[in-house]
């Protein structure tokens, strides 16, 4: 959870006899003055709150599908450029790298080339290597960020897709966490009690006030 003031993280705060409470942990370590965030969210409330809108999705996954949707073309979107066909360049890049390597030593071997030229070069041809593996890397975690997308997805709806929400409502609290790590969630807090549920597909699960305990429906 989230502070929606300034970012921070919100941590636990136990507060004398009436359980734990959800604060922001930079007005806590520096003072009312570096947040705006005055209130106190009770662990008890937001909790069954959060995992309502969640199993409210998991309840439909259409939701899932049409956001998982949404994520890919968002990041197509932002690589314009064929990922293979960018990668394929790249790798012609690093060959041929490797070739002017090998055609430089063979020039100073027959010395026609001196050694201190000889240093340059190939510290040259080093610094373009990097750069060509580092664009590589940038494609490679591209592509298995969205392959992970998918796998997750996928993984929830087959896990979920028959489960109804009175079922969702058992499960322990390791495997929410773990429902939480494959979505993604984000939850932020406002200084209204308001909190906003987004996960990793780009969606907002629902709108919640924590002085309420009961949820909107979904914004998908």
């Amino acid at each position: 959870m989230r502070c929606a003031c300034c970012g921070w993280s919100m941590g636990t705060t136990t507060v004398s006899d009436t359980g734990l409470y959800y604060r922001c942990r930079k007005r806590i370590g520096y003072g009312k003055d570096a947040c705006d965030m005055k209130k106190h969210l009770r662990a008890d409330s937001v909790e069954p709150l959060v995992w309502t809108s969640v199993s409210e999705v998991l309840g439909d996954p259409e939701v899932l599908r049409r956001g998982l949707e949404r994520m890919r073309e968002k990041e197509m979107d932002a690589s314009p450029v064929d990922n293979e066909e960018e990668a394929c360049a790249w790798r012609d890049k690093l060959s041929e790298i490797q070739r002017k390597r090998s055609d430089f030593q063979d020039l100073a071997a027959e010395g026609l080339m001196t050694k201190a030229e000889l240093r340059s070069r190939l510290e040259e041809l080093e610094l373009a290597r990097e750069a060509a593996e580092h664009e590589l890397r940038l494609l490679d975690d591209h592509r298995r960020k969205l392959s992970d997308l998918e796998r997750d997805v996928e993984a929830l709806l087959q896990d979920y897709e028959r489960i109804c929400v009175e079922e969702l409502a058992d499960l322990s609290p390791e495997e929410r966490r773990e429902v939480y790590g494959m979505l993604g969630l984000t939850v932020e807090a406002y200084p209204d009690g308001k909190l906003e549920v987004t996960w990793l597909l780009n969606a907002t699960l629902s709108k919640v006030r924590s002085r309420s305990r009961r949820p909107c429906g979904l914004c998908p």
